[in-house]
């Protein structure tokens, strides 16, 4: 049984779903994570239990024949497909479904990896307010004896101070720089893969048969991990849990191919992950570029 139920109000006025389909649909969209999937006609469809559906969610009803005529009011309304796998209902979601998770303005309701890794960044003060606060911290003692206007009394010997005085500057603020960005380790290879939506479990179990295979957790691996699940629309959690359960090292989508489930095309899919140029500025903005 479910102990929680998140429904996006907007979208399901939006899309004319009444409280009891928002509370199935809720459910439908979650099943990614955790649903046995096949690939039909090119396209990703979830197990979907009508029994399951009936055991998680009880407040919605007890009969299967009821859910089953819920499952059907939705994909009636554009928002999921609906095929029989050996008498078991699997279901699609449709492109317009993806959009659950988003406001009108195309924002993410619930914060993304990618604005968790910006946030963490942002947490270091610019080198600018840095310097300022340090020479705050030494103000010109007070009765000391005002300096001539320089343009009274032009000298040499102050014009090599201050240059030498921009010259110091310039070298504090390439410092601060530079520990701006952090280093990239290979613990942050698995980090950044359970803040984009892997399943815990799943990443170490991968990670256990990358270090057997003695494959290197480098940010380069891990944009080019990341960038093959892009290219053909993969969910990142998906990908994750085929490389643990056939204990690769690596992640190409062609190695699909050979499962039992069917063949996969390069466009297939439904997937809700952010765009792959954001996420690497987001990796290079913390840890710099290799």
């Amino acid at each position: 049984m479910r102990f929680n139920t998140s429904i996006n109000n907007v979208k399901a006025k939006e899309w004319g779903l009444n409280l009891p389909l928002s509370y199935l649909f809720a459910w439908f969209y979650e099943l990614p994570s955790w649903a046995n999937k096949v690939v039909i006609e090119n396209e990703i469809y979830y197990f979907a239990s009508k029994n399951k559906a009936v055991q998680e969610l009880p407040l919605l009803t007890e009969k299967k024949d009821t859910m089953y005529r819920y499952y059907k009011q939705i994909e009636k309304l554009g928002l999921i497909k609906i095929k029989k796998v050996d008498d078991k209902d699997y279901i699609c979601l449709t492109k317009k479904a993806m959009g659950w998770n988003y406001s009108s303005d195309n924002s993410e309701l619930n914060p993304t990896p990618r604005k968790q890794i910006r946030t963490t960044s942002e947490l270091n003060p610019t080198p600018r307010k840095q310097i300022r606060t340090t020479s705050d911290l030494n103000p010109t003692p007070l009765g000391n004896k005002s300096d001539p206007p320089s343009d009274l009394n032009p000298t040499y010997n102050n014009t090599n101070t201050n240059n030498n005085t921009k010259d110091n500057s310039k070298t504090i603020i390439k410092s601060k720089n530079e520990k701006e960005k952090e280093v990239f380790t290979e613990k942050d290879f698995p980090k950044i893969l359970i803040e984009l939506g892997a399943d815990e479990t799943h990443v170490k179990d991968w990670m256990k048969s990358r270090k057997n295979k003695k494959a290197t957790n480098s940010q380069t691996a891990l944009k080019r991990f990341i960038k093959e699940c892009s290219n053909h629309q993969y969910p990142i959690a998906d990908a994750v849990k085929d490389c643990a359960e056939n204990s690769w090292s690596g992640f190409k989508f062609e190695w699909l191919n050979n499962q039992k489930n069917g063949n996969r095309s390069n466009n297939n899919g439904n997937t809700s992950e952010t765009n792959l140029g954001k996420i690497y500025a987001d990796i290079d903005e913390m840890y710099g570029n290799e």
